[in-house]
Formats: structure tokens, C-alpha cells, sequence
């Protein structure tokens, strides 16, 4: 029989691929038409690391860093992120959110998490604050501030997982 930790460990990895995949397409339906997904998700993780690099978001957005600068040039010209150069290091750049940008992004959350929400709602009132606890608990777990320094180094290097769109029938 498998021990707590890899029964937990288990449910943890088939619960969250289940919620992330829910969050993903909660916030792609509601970005605007003219944003793409990987323009979207740039907005999202310069959001989450203010002030981070060009090679960082790259990295996460998995395209080369040429690519990714084509597209922070288009994000800066719809106003949607600042592009500054560092004052230590000229080769450098630091990436953060306008207000528009994060205008967008936080309506994007907001519809998002009311959809969630509206999601839980069937569940009662003490699982979802079980529910609240876990996700505290997750979060503390899994924050840089708590991971040993291999992990840290590990989490900046993780490369999102890809999701799969649903084949289409009747074609």
C-alpha cells in the first residue's frame, strides 16, 4: 500500500493538471481578441515577476528570446508593458505591466475567479473552507520563500506544462 506522502503526492498531481486546465481556459476566453495566447501569457508571468527578464519570460513562454523580444515590442506598442533598460547591467532588460496592462489582466482574473467560484459553489460550506486551508498550505509549501535552494533554482527554470485542445468532430 503507498504511503500518505505518495497517495497525497498523487492527488495533488491529478487535481491540480484538472483545476490548472479549468484556470487556463477561464483566462483565455476572457483576454481580448487582438492579444494572443502567448502574448497573454507573457502579461501573466511579467504580472507574477515584476521587473523580470527578457530570457526569463522566454524561457517560460518557451520561445527564443529574439521571438519573445518581437513580442514584448508589440505588448509595449499596445501599451501593455513597459520595457526599461537596467542601470546595472545595459544588456539587461526589466519588463513590467502599464496600467493597461494590468487593467486587462486583473478583469481577466476577476471573470475568472467568479466562474471558479460559481464552480465551488456546489460544494458545502466546510469543504471549501478544507478546501481554503489546502490551498494556504500549498502555497506555503511550494513558495520560494520555504523550497530548499535546489528547488528554487529548479522553479525558474520549469517550463509550463502544454495543454491539448479537444479534437473537433463532425468534419
Amino acid at each position: 500500500m503507498p504511503s500518505s506522502l505518495q497517495v497525497c503526492a498523487a492527488e495533488l498531481l491529478d487535481s491540480v493538471l484538472l483545476v490548472m486546465q479549468a484556470i487556463r481556459v477561464e483566462m483565455r476566453s476572457r483576454r481580448t481578441p487582438d492579444l494572443t495566447i502567448p502574448q497573454f501569457r507573457a502579461l501573466i508571468f511579467i504580472n507574477r515577476l515584476p521587473g523580470g527578464t527578457l530570457s526569463e519570460l522566454a524561457e517560460n513562454v518557451g520561445l527564443t528570446t529574439p521571438s519573445m523580444s518581437k513580442m514584448i515590442e508589440g505588448l509595449v506598442g499596445k501599451g501593455l508593458v513597459r520595457r526599461e533598460s537596467c542601470a546595472q547591467d545595459r544588456r539587461r532588460v526589466n519588463l513590467t505591466l502599464t496600467a493597461s496592462g494590468r487593467a486587462l489582466l486583473e478583469q481577466a482574473r476577476g471573470g475568472s475567479q467568479q466562474a471558479l467560484a460559481q464552480r465551488l459553489s456546489s460544494l458545502p460550506v466546510q469543504e471549501r473552507q478544507s478546501l481554503v486551508q489546502a490551498m494556504r498550505s500549498l502555497a506555503r509549501v511550494f513558495s520560494s520563500e520555504e523550497a530548499p535552494p535546489s528547488a528554487r533554482e529548479a522553479k525558474r527554470n520549469v517550463r509550463p506544462l502544454k495543454t491539448v485542445s479537444p479534437k473537433r468532430t463532425g468534419r
